[in-house]
């Protein structure tokens, strides 16, 4: 069952990667900050999983409710996921190998932990050597050679390395603001948070790459407030490079500046991109993209709990909605029985149309009746017509009034389609 769900967890972290993807590059279009979106695939990465067993019924919104064109897309799509479910003869191994994953779970969400809280108290024991200091208004504090970065989970402090006070004043002022612009977006929290969102699924791969785009995003989006303030492109480039060169020394957190040479490039290239052509449309397609994506994540089924026998079944209350939509045969050795015959009868009398009656004007049409485990009628369905749309009409209501004793399939009570004949007709005088 672990397995299973961690292979749902896996689909659906990449399809919500997909979809913020394709957000990204809409809202970029617009020069819309896209920290947001990654943050909320994240977000999504963990809760979709876990609304699937604290709240089960939450799924329950049909495909009907999508355009057209995104209904067949996400069925392509869920369907190219494959069922997640095990099949019965894996399922004896999954149950067997449950409890190795989770201790390996355990353990890699364990030694994360422990990783992160060495690096803070490194951060703290070399923090004691770190003098505080007035930078054109703000307090920030100078170290050796670690930074520029903005560290703490509540209140961010600014730090700035001894060799960018060397800087001139104007690379200098930017360093500053930029910082300045970290803690005032409250990004030092919001990479707090994803780094334990990792803790809590080191394993899964899709959810390390959604961080390692939200780090971007966050860089990228500071970026454009600083240029938004007044400071210009080319020297702001070249405050980027002068950081990259000399590094921040700290490996183990986000820092401001320092980043992977790919990520300096794109923040070089999106300082100096230009607006492009046909940007409506452009944006337009990716939003598509988007929802599919996002709504094929919030389709893809969940494994469903595992019985004491090791074998996976859906609950009764999935099963009935799923083929309580439409007429399905269900195998069943007990059929359906009227729990009062004689007023199902009365039904048929007390809905019977007076107008028609009175006309002496009849007929016999048949319903499909969906019949759930509790014996109540679910839904039901015209199978034949009567040649008159009053008859009918009334013969589904007379439908919805029956109780009936479940089908069993051996032991098991199980929902039924069941096709009965309605016949409307005038009692012959006596």
């Amino acid at each position: 069952m672990i397995a299973a769900w961690i292979a749902y967890c896996l689909v659906v972290g990449l399809l919500l990667a997909g979809a913020a993807l394709a957000f990204e590059h809409a809202f970029r279009l617009y020069g819309r900050p896209v920290r947001w979106v990654w943050l909320g695939a994240m977000i999504g990465s963990l809760a979709l999983p876990l609304s699937t067993y604290v709240l089960p019924g939450w799924q329950r919104f049909s495909r009907e409710s999508l355009p057209p064109a995104l209904q067949a897309a996400v069925e392509g799509l869920t369907v190219a996921a494959g069922p997640l479910s095990a099949g019965p003869t894996t399922r004896p191994l999954l149950a067997q190998i449950d409890s190795v994953l989770i201790a390996l779970w355990l353990l890699a969400s364990l030694t994360l932990l422990l990783f992160y809280l060495r690096s803070y108290r490194c951060l703290r024991s070399e923090s004691r050597d770190w003098s505080a200091e007035v930078l054109a208004g703000s307090t920030v504090f100078i170290s050796r050679q670690l930074g520029p970065a903005v560290l703490g989970l509540v209140r961010g402090r600014i730090v700035i390395p001894r060799w960018a006070l060397e800087l001139e004043e104007g690379l200098r002022r930017l360093v500053l603001t930029h910082e300045e612009e970290h803690v005032r977006a409250g990004d030092h929290r919001l990479l707090g948070f994803a780094l334990a969102a990792l803790v809590l699924m080191p394993w899964n791969l899709p959810l390390w790459w959604q961080f390692r785009r939200l780090r971007l995003a966050v860089e990228l989006d500071c970026d454009g407030r600083v240029l938004l303030k007044g400071a210009q492109p080319q020297l702001y480039g070249t405050l980027l490079l002068e950081v990259a060169r000399h590094g921040s020394g700290l490996a183990t957190l986000p820092t401001a500046f320092a980043e992977h040479k790919t990520f300096l490039e794109r923040r070089v290239r999106n300082m100096t991109a230009r607006r492009p052509h046909r940007r409506v449309e452009s944006a337009i397609a990716a939003s598509l993209i988007a929802g599919t994506l996002l709504a094929a994540a919030c389709q893809l089924r969940a494994p469903q709990e595992s019985t004491e026998s090791g074998v996976d079944l859906p609950p009764a209350e999935s099963v009935a909605q799923e083929i309580g939509a439409e007429p399905v045969f269900t195998p069943y050795t007990a059929r359906p029985e009227f729990k009062d015959l004689e007023e199902a009868k009365r039904a048929v009398e007390r809905h019977y149309p007076e107008d028609l009656k009175g006309a002496g004007i009849g007929g016999t049409m048949v319903v499909w009746v969906f019949i759930d485990s509790d014996g109540n009628v679910a839904n039901v369905k015209l199978k034949e017509s009567s040649g008159n749309e009053a008859l009918d009409a009334a013969g589904l209501v007379v439908a919805r009034e029956w109780e009936f004793i479940p089908a069993r399939n051996r032991e098991e009570v199980v929902p039924v389609w069941m096709a009965i004949p309605i016949t409307f007709a005038v009692k012959p005088k006596s």
